[in-house]
């Protein structure tokens, strides 16, 4: 037996025990629910018997509300109580299409391969995504604890991109790798137990409404018992709450070992080579895949498309390998990681809550090879022509805009010109990219004698400025652990371990200022070569107001829109929190959506419109649709109600002008940098 499965073994005992004591915590509850709801039923004989005694008169109905309130309070809490035995989760997606072995018989066959290559059974259904990913899912009912359930497959088309057969079967043979696993029975309980308690602690129903509705009623003996039905609802989510994070410790670091463990199990079915292949093929494709669908967006605006998304995929791909030196293919392997040959973080941690291990880490771990032919056929054979233009024509749906009509489809020359048109419009060139793309320390703008200035893009400085990056990064991280907005197990500084309460914070601090100071000169030094170097004084005015752009929209961002969006954040997490409120809470909460409403309000009234528009080429009417909300008059004062639409609209308009900052920060370094790699 292998020290891998010994672990899994040892872990999955104990995540074993705190299921079992979940099941146990609950049937408790469902014997309360059942007792409570039996107890309403005998009290409603009894009570009305008694009523009939007292005949009509005040204490009769005084009596009367309170029977009626007491079997009220046992019958809904006792319902609460049971209710999830009743109800299931179904895993839904309208992205995804299901496929019958009639329609892709190539990739059936592909498919029962790998079922039969790792002992597992066929999925009950076969689904195809456009997404870059490969997943197994199923429907579930608080039953499926102790029934099993037949799981299904989801396939991403975007994992055709540039892969080959073989490597397109050890994606596969990694997501049935888990379900031959006798552990990942006990992740199949976790995943149940898990919606049961999230069922329970944070959904709300019709069960919420009716109560909600209870705690409003006119007859105050009656609205008391209905806030007494909240209010104990309300005590049994916060020990979910607890129970939540009680179950799911241990079983994040099962996950991880199981993540390892499948991927053992592929490498023996198709080989460590093409499995690790497959897996920085993944990475890749998940970073090219935002250049697409950024792409797409922007032709849809346009009222263009590509005649199939995937054909973009696949040019988009080519042509980011082939900018950055990488060699890719589907009938290449990928023998090595991206490497932008940033240094080693100084600091290594293992986040609790981490279901996955790194990509480095597993490809490291992975081991084990198969003598036989790969099979470096495109991918794309195992699926039919008509099948890919289906997934595609349905994912570009999600694309285009109501009021813009498509009206030109792009030819395959069309298509690599756009491709490479917006590829140099969206990126920064390679030789300024690591000094562009991070936050760029603005100058001092002084005046300065436009004299021979030395060139500051030599190697020293690149070496250290990305040293500074990965020391910021670090930094981040430490102070998110003091913070405890990281839990971690294990922290290691420079390969040594530390005490999260003894971490060398302040000495990585030094560390990291140090290089600062010489960053912040590196800055001041490329500034003044991009102005000096100018070739007339209309570019050195453009480079003038890019440095202008850049400073304007990160200290925007800085001072009101991190906050904002930490505000956004926090009230999108209390809104999905399904505890029942008081009146009192929800005064709170709309008070809080009102000033956030005008925060929001205030800091789009202090932007720079006409550089927003300059920068970011936003269409007019985008821009005309902020700032009329910007000068509308503040809900705070006209409306005393809070819709779902309302708390939406606020929220778009707030993370929409934030996510315009960002883009005008992009565009303002890309410009900078093919203004630089023009004078080479």
């Amino acid at each position: 037996m292998d020290s891998t499965t010994t672990t899994i073994k040892r872990q999955a005992r104990g995540v074993i025990f705190r299921i079992i004591l979940f099941v146990l915590v609950y049937i408790l509850l469902i014997a309360l629910g059942v007792a409570l709801i039996y107890l309403s039923v005998l009290g409603a004989i009894y009570g009305g018997a008694v009523i009939l005694a007292l005949g009509i008169s005040q204490l009769g109905v005084i009596l009367a509300l309170v029977i009626v309130g007491i079997l009220g309070f046992a019958f809904m809490f006792g319902l609460y109580l049971i209710k999830f035995l009743f109800s299931g989760t179904k895993n839904e997606n309208p992205g995804r299409r299901q496929i019958k072995e009639s329609e892709c018989p190539a990739l059936f066959q592909a498919i029962r391969e790998v079922a039969e290559s790792t002992a597992c059974p066929m999925p009950k259904k076969v689904f195809l995504s456009p997404h870059v990913n490969a997943c197994v899912f199923y429907n579930t009912s608080f039953w499926s604890i102790i029934f099993p359930v037949k799981k299904n497959l989801e396939i991403g088309l975007g994992l055709f991109t540039c892969m080959n057969v073989d490597e397109l079967k050890s994606i596969l043979a990694h997501e049935f790798g888990h379900f031959s696993q006798n552990s990942m029975k006990v992740g199949s309980g976790v995943y149940v137990a898990n919606t049961v308690i999230y069922n329970l602690a944070y959904t709300e129903d019709k069960w919420d409404r009716f109560v909600e509705g209870w705690c409003r009623v006119d007859i105050n003996i009656l609205a008391l018992f209905g806030a007494l039905t909240r209010g104990f609802t309300n005590w049994v989510k916060r020990q979910l709450h607890g129970m939540y994070g009680f179950v799911n410790r241990a079983y994040m670091k099962l996950s991880r070992s199981m993540e390892y463990d499948a991927d053992a199990i592929a490498c023996r079915y198709i080989g460590k080579k093409v499995f690790s292949s497959a897996l920085r093929k993944i990475d890749y494709l998940s970073y090219s895949s935002n250049f697409t669908n950024g792409m797409i967006a922007e032709l849809a605006a346009k009222g263009e498309k590509p005649d199939n998304v995937f054909q973009l995929y696949d040019v988009m791909t080519k042509l980011l390998a082939e900018r950055e030196d990488i060699r890719f293919g589907h009938e290449l392997l990928m023998t090595s990681g991206v490497s932008y040959g940033y240094p080693e973080s100084r600091v290594k941690i293992e986040n609790v809550w981490d279901t996955h291990p790194s990509m480095d880490d597993r490809i490291a771990f992975a081991s084990g090879e198969v003598k036989r032919e790969t099979d470096l056929r495109s991918s794309w054979v195992l699926l039919p022509e008509e099948m890919i233009r289906e997934v595609s024509d349905s994912f570009q749906l999600q694309f285009q805009q109501q009021d813009v009509e498509v009206g030109h489809v792009l030819t395959n020359d069309e298509l690599k010109l756009r491709s490479e048109s917006y590829y140099e419009e969206n990126s920064i060139p390679r030789p300024y990219y690591v000094f562009l793309n991070r936050h760029v320390f603005m100058p001092e703008v002084t005046s300065f004698v436009s004299t021979a200035v030395d060139n500051p893009f030599t190697p020293e400085n690149f070496e250290l400025i990305k040293e500074h990056v990965i020391a910021s990064g670090d930094m981040v991280t430490m102070e998110a652990i003091v913070a405890k907005e990281i839990e971690v197990e294990h922290v290691y500084y420079q390969g040594k371990e530390y005490d999260v309460k003894k971490m060398p914070v302040d000495e990585h601090r030094v560390y990291m200022e140090s290089l600062e100071a010489k960053v912040k000169a590196i800055d001041q030094q490329v500034y003044k070569y991009a102005v000096v170097t100018s070739p007339d004084e209309k570019e050195a005015d453009e480079v003038r107001f890019l440095y202008d752009a850049m400073a304007f929209s990160e200290k925007h961002k800085d001072e009101y829109g991190i906050e904002i969006l930490n505000q956004i954040n926090a009230v999108c997490y209390h809104l999905n929190r399904g505890i029942t409120r008081t009146e009192e809470e929800w005064i709170d909460i709309k008070k809080f959506i009102f000033n956030l409403e005008i925060q929001i309000q205030q800091m789009m009234k202090k932007g720079n419109w006409d550089m927003i528009a300059y920068a970011t080429n936003s269409s007019e009417e985008q821009l005309n649709m902020l700032q009329e909300f910007s000068g509308k008059e503040n809900s705070h004062y006209v409306r005393s109600d809070l819709d779902v639409q309302y708390v939406n609209n606020i929220f778009y308009h707030g993370n929409m002008y934030i996510s315009l900052l960002d883009v005008l920060n992009w565009k303002a370094k890309s410009r900078l940098g093919k203004i630089l790699k023009e004078r080479e």
